[in-house]
């Protein structure tokens, strides 16, 4: 039995370091002691107890972020002491608005403006889709293995700004209005259709097409820009129908020198999904294989949509 004058008490820092020298040295040791004594958990490391802290907000967070669910500083504070509450992380978190901040700034976190508000149901139509993407992977694959030296191709629709400029610009600061001159605000708002070709290898197709939408449904009256390498469509509407279509694969893509076996890729668009069209118009003794991306599924693994159109905007 102890002799210690403070039975039933907590004993003493000195008391402990004499009999305990090994693993009692100060203050926050004896304070463990008494945390373990009240509570039967061995209280961690300060830091070790703060990243495993860190960690599992951060893994809270990017499942609310990946949920589409909107996030806070309000919402990570409660969520890291609720966290705390639970697992007994760290005796010393602070969730002051500059731990906040660190925080936040270690993991790339940044307050954003959102683009876009999706529902459930478009959720769940993206997991959809993304399979329908993988099946379509799959069957390249195939098409591309069970025909050696076929000729894969992509082509795809894109609409462009008649007139395009910046929409922004330096301003005197407190300007309420700032404006800038356009030769045709008509042609800010209206657009034309371009329709690149490309090859898999990287090379583009010798001819593009390029349609126009002009109010009388003729070229106007001073002419189109001629070029060699262009093919130009008009019509009431700068979208393309069907006659736009059969000239796009009679002058465009489908001409000499024309592979013997063709891949072609293609998105959903109701007239590239046309096969029996497409098929009719293949010239005798040439072979067209047609796959089609999902709807919804151009922005996520079509090869012009990723790595062609936005930098050719960018040089427009």
């Amino acid at each position: 039995e102890s002799k210690d004058k403070r039975q039933g008490k907590s004993k003493t820092l000195a008391v402990m370091k004499n009999r305990f020298k090994a693993h009692i040295k100060n203050t926050h040791d004896l304070n463990d002691l008494r945390i373990y004594e009240k509570t039967g958990r061995i209280p961690r490391n300060k830091l070790d107890g703060l990243r495993l802290l860190a960690d599992e907000l951060k893994q809270r967070i990017d499942e609310k972020l990946d949920g589409g669910l909107p996030v806070h500083d309000k919402d990570i504070r409660k969520i890291a002491i609720d966290l705390n509450r639970v697992s007994n992380y760290s005796l010393f978190h602070s969730t002051s608005a500059s731990c906040i901040t660190r925080w936040k700034r270690h993991n790339r976190f940044v307050s954003r403006k959102v683009t876009k508000y999706v529902t459930k149901k478009m959720v769940r139509d993206l997991e959809e889709t993304k399979q329908k993407i993988r099946d379509l992977i799959t069957n390249f694959v195939q098409v591309v293995k069970s025909n050696p030296g076929i000729v894969v191709v992509n082509a795809d629709q894109m609409g462009i700004q008649k007139e395009t400029h910046s929409t922004r610009t330096i301003a005197r600061k407190g300007s309420r209005k700032v404006t800038m001159k356009a030769q045709s605000t008509n042609a800010m708002t209206h657009s034309l259709t371009v329709l690149p070709v490309v090859y898999l290898e990287g090379q583009q197709h010798p001819k593009m097409y390029v349609h126009l939408g002009e109010p009388t449904g003729a070229p106007p009256k001073k002419g189109c820009y001629q070029n060699p390498n262009m093919v130009v469509g008009v019509s009431k509407s700068h979208m393309m129908g069907t006659a736009a279509a059969i000239k796009f694969y009679k002058e465009v893509l489908f001409i000499p020198p024309m592979p013997k076996k063709m891949l072609l890729l293609l998105d959903s668009w109701p007239l590239f999904c046309n096969h029996v069209l497409i098929q009719s118009l293949v010239p005798p003794g040439h072979t067209v294989i047609i796959l089609n991306f999902p709807p919804g599924g151009t922005c996520l693994a079509q090869p012009l949509d990723l790595q062609y159109n936005q930098q050719f905007k960018v040089i427009v």
